[in-house]
């Protein structure tokens, strides 16, 4: 099973790191840290590749110097006009088909910078996040953004060809902004206007919890 996640830090634990790349060679903001950090062997490796930056083509870098991962892949997300949540879904499929018989056990994919094409209509205008979600220690990428018409999360979690269909789930109204810490998988941060303290959801039995004031637990908080 290949754990694929969205960090809100660098990943230091062995995995192979997942960048997007366009068309000529239109390296995403993560992919630029990728190829500026391996001293240009990105770069080098999309040219003798040939590379055009079709949707769903991969290049792969192995043992990338200058980068804590086991592997670099770039996969292409063609033109940027015609970026769609059927794009996606195609790039999720691409990205599990390379990694099915690589041994790796790990992913990561940076989306810095990439918000005009997410799943979800409309979250680019609006607060959004990646988290992981599942039970029992099987773990599978989501993306959660805030519904701006009604007190609501939307979802979508990542299957084995793609994203699959939206769900929802009830929240607290006037919600500016979402994070998931990166080490407590399942856990949603939500901050709301005006809010003295966070709220907390929970991933359990299948949904995402209703946000709860998060308990203080002995540790001085502030939101800035």
């Amino acid at each position: 099973m290949i754990t694929i996640g969205f960090p809100a830090v660098a990943d230091a634990a062995p995995h192979a790191q997942i960048v997007l790349v366009g068309p000529d060679m239109a390296l995403s903001p993560a992919a630029a840290v990728a190829d500026t950090a391996s001293g240009g062997q990105l770069r080098q490796a999309l040219a003798t590749a040939r590379f055009e930056g079709e949707a769903g083509s991969v290049v792969e870098v192995i043992a990338p110097t200058g980068i804590a991962a086991t592997r670099l892949l770039a996969i292409g997300t063609g033109p940027a006009d015609k970026a769609t949540a059927a794009l996606f879904e195609k790039l999720g499929g691409a990205i599990a088909a390379r990694l099915q018989t690589s041994g790796e056990t790990r992913a990561s994919i940076d989306l810095s910078g990439v918000t005009a094409a997410l799943p979800l209509a409309g979250a680019a205008r609006h607060s959004w996040c990646g988290m992981l979600v599942g039970e029992g220690g099987a773990t599978v990428p989501a993306i959660v953004a805030v519904d701006a018409a009604q007190p609501r999360l939307r979802m979508h979690r990542l299957g084995a060809g793609g994203w699959l269909a939206e769900e929802s789930f009830p929240s607290i109204g006037g919600v500016k902004s979402l994070a998931a810490p990166a080490g407590q998988p399942g856990t949603l941060l939500v901050w709301a206007k005006d809010a003295s303290d966070l709220h907390r959801c929970r991933w359990e039995n299948g949904r995402l919890t209703y946000p709860q004031p998060w308990e203080r637990e002995g540790k001085d908080r502030k939101i800035l």
